[in-house]
């Protein structure tokens, strides 16, 4: 008896020991930082204040190089830049693709939101795509400012400073919140400063749902597009597992205006449409529940 016990004794710290190793090692591998999020797909639009110039930044690729894990980045061209995440520190790639050397990487630090305010580092890239948009040296300057945009009112903004690579072309300054990245930037150009805001974003959120050791599952939804919208506007979501999902609408003083979706549905992808044809313009939201998970986002009705 005293034997079984001990076997069984050793068994459950096995098993709490192997646990322990899983779930560290899967956080090493989840570096990034929801102030700079980059997942496939993830998008940004941006529009200059006076209406002249848009800007749309997109997360197409990915590759991992010696264990760690690069994005790619396109900018309204068919160049991109790779990035790679690691905490707070986001590094990029000098050079034009990753694949084009892979063991030949040379990265450097080019936002770091976990150091202090006026803290500067040097970016020494050299690739052309790289080199006339982001600065030589970088600092930043402010944790907590607030910038406006047709999406809402972001607080708590974190602003760096770019010194200029170039006389006349680059990024002189930059915002990003909390959960949605890069809100607005002032850059630049042979015509002036320029400043862009953020009218888009499609940023995948993934929860992570444990069901035992060796199962882990994500419920991945996105923003509706577009947002703002007027009338009709798209919501999708991807549920790893089978249950009952409702999916309501709600205004911005809590009151349910809708369901639009109250069904058992089997794991996959979906997407339904919101018409907003009967409402008045304003900020609504949209609840999904499936099984555990629940989460909700942000949608705005403009006339």
């Amino acid at each position: 008896m005293k034997t079984t016990t001990k076997i069984k004794l050793h068994f459950a710290v096995f098993v709490v020991l192997i646990s322990l190793a899983y779930f560290s090692s899967y956080s090493q591998t989840q570096p990034n930082s929801s102030l700079f999020p980059l997942s496939l797909g993830n998008k940004w639009i941006y529009e200059s204040t006076d209406h002249t110039y848009s800007d749309t930044t997109t997360v197409v690729d990915t590759q991992s190089v010696d264990g760690k894990l690069y994005y790619a980045v396109k900018e309204n061209s068919n160049l991109y830049n790779w990035f790679r995440l690691d905490n707070n520190e986001v590094y990029i790639v000098d050079t034009a693709a990753v694949h084009l050397d892979p063991s030949n990487l040379k990265e450097f630090l080019l936002y770091d939101f976990s150091t202090d305010i006026g803290t500067k580092w040097f970016v020494p890239v050299k690739n052309y795509n790289i080199y006339c948009d982001y600065a030589d040296t970088i600092s930043l300057i402010s944790k907590n400012d607030v910038i406006t945009t047709q999406l809402e009112v972001f607080s708590n903004c974190y602003c760096f400073l770019h010194q200029l690579p170039c006389r006349d072309y680059g990024r002189y300054k930059e915002w990003f919140a909390e959960g949605v990245g890069r809100v607005s930037y002032k850059r630049e150009t042979i015509h002036g400063l320029e400043d862009l805001v953020l009218t888009h974003s499609n940023i995948i959120t993934y929860i992570p749902e444990y069901d035992n050791l060796y199962s882990i599952k994500l419920h991945v939804i996105l923003q509706n597009y577009p947002n703002p919208f007027n009338p009709t506007t798209t919501i999708s979501w991807y549920s790893p597992v089978s249950g009952q999902q409702t999916l309501k609408i709600y205004d911005i003083l809590g009151n349910e205006i809708t369901t639009l979706v109250n069904e058992f549905k089997p794991a996959g992808n979906y997407e339904v449409m919101f018409d907003g044809s009967n409402f008045p313009s304003g900020v609504y939201y949209y609840r999904l529940q499936s099984g555990k998970f629940t989460v909700t986002k942000k949608l705005v009705l403009l006339r």
